[in-house]
């Protein structure tokens, strides 16, 4: 199922904006993991989410503050 939903911020770059969206997309998908694991008392396996911005995968996967994405929250 795909989804659109305009950002509440302004992002400074489109790597903060994929950023934006990714967490937006984990919330989401964890919301989704969870609701699901409740009503089929199952525990759920863990969802994959795709990202095609380089920069973003590098932020999320290292979220050390660097220079370039001190501005990002």
């Amino acid at each position: 199922m795909e989804k659109s939903k305009k950002q509440s911020i302004v992002a400074l770059s489109s790597c903060e904006a994929e950023y934006v969206a990714l967490a937006t997309a984990t919330q989401e998908a964890e919301f989704l993991r969870q609701l699901l694991s409740n009503l089929m008392c199952l525990p759920c396996e863990s969802v994959c989410i795709y990202v095609d911005n380089q920069e973003a995968v590098a932020l999320a996967n290292n979220p050390v503050h660097h220079k370039r994405s001190k501005h990002t929250d």
